[in-house]
Formats: structure tokens, sequence, C-alpha cells
């Protein structure tokens, strides 16, 4: 398991190249935008949550973690 990830990181660069916004993010997360925010800054995140941000963004973030 690669320790190194900062999936945060991931999911706002992920989000800015695919041009989307904290606030459209939110609103498909049905959160507000600080919670998005939030997400951004943390190096780990629940699997289930994860989960959701890959199936909004069409991105399987679970990819990082793979050492293959």
């Amino acid at each position: 398991m690669n320790t190194k990830v900062h999936i945060g990181k991931l999911i706002e660069k992920k989000l800015k190249d695919d041009r989307y916004s904290a606030s459209w993010l939110a609103e498909k997360m049905f959160c507000s935008r600080q919670n998005v925010y939030r997400i951004f800054q943390k190096q780990h995140i629940h699997p289930v949550q994860l989960g959701q941000i890959s199936k909004i963004l069409h991105y399987n973030f679970f990819l990082h973690y793979c050492d293959i």
C-alpha cells in the first residue's frame, strides 16, 4: 500500500484539471463548499466517501493506493 498518497490534493488536482469548481463538487456530494475544501486538506479519506468522489469525477482514486 502506498502510504505517501495525499488523496485530498489528488482530488483537488483532478477537479481543477476537469475545470470543475469546489461548489460544483459540493452540490454533487450534497455538502457545503467548506466541506469540500476540508477534503482537499485530508491525507486520508473514508473509502465510502472516496468511492462517491470517484464516481462523481469518473476517476478511480483507489488506483493511487496500489503498488502495481
